[in-house]
């Protein structure tokens, strides 16, 4: 079947304009993953993991890094089920288009509800605005720094304890 140019120009503008569907839900999943998912889920959806499991502070709960660090999980060592998601990805957006990599300007002009301040990240050595958005036991938060946003997690450790 051809489509007449009109119709194939019509469908390309509107297959580029439509947004694909959100891979960021604030306060809920990041890529189709929940932070509260199992470990197996992280990794149906993500794939293996970069490594071995990373032990913290916290002698109940481990890392695991995904897709070349970009994605990361923690997790409880008795049920291995997580309560943290990140990415670093830059093609991870909410629905309003707000992601790693975007601008701290637009990123705080399409972030509705949001409570920023600035933090210490000890692990990279630098300071960050944290932008975060309290939904329902979880948090959203928005790592900003050198004027753009770097990181977005989602943490539910509220709602397990």
């Amino acid at each position: 079947m051809r489509l007449a140019p009109a119709a194939a120009a019509l469908t390309l503008a509107l297959a580029l304009a439509a947004p694909a569907g959100a891979q960021i839900v604030v306060g809920r999943s990041i890529h189709g993953v929940r932070p509260t998912d199992t470990e197996a889920r992280f990794r149906a959806l993500l794939g293996a993991p970069d490594g071995p499991r990373a032990f913290g502070d916290e002698p109940s709960d481990y890392g695991l890094d995904f897709r070349g660090g970009r994605y990361h999980g923690l997790f409880a060592t008795k049920s291995h089920r997580g309560f943290y998601v990140s990415t670093t990805s830059s093609s991870q957006r909410t629905a309003s288009g707000v992601g790693p990599g975007v601008s701290a300007r637009f990123a705080r002009a399409r972030l509705h509800g949001e409570r920023c301040g600035r933090i210490f990240d000890a692990d990279r050595g630098i300071d960050v605005t944290q932008c975060a958005i309290r939904r329902r036991g979880t948090e959203t938060d928005f790592a900003i720094s050198f004027g753009r946003v770097f990181e977005v997690a989602i943490d539910a450790s509220g709602a397990r304890r």
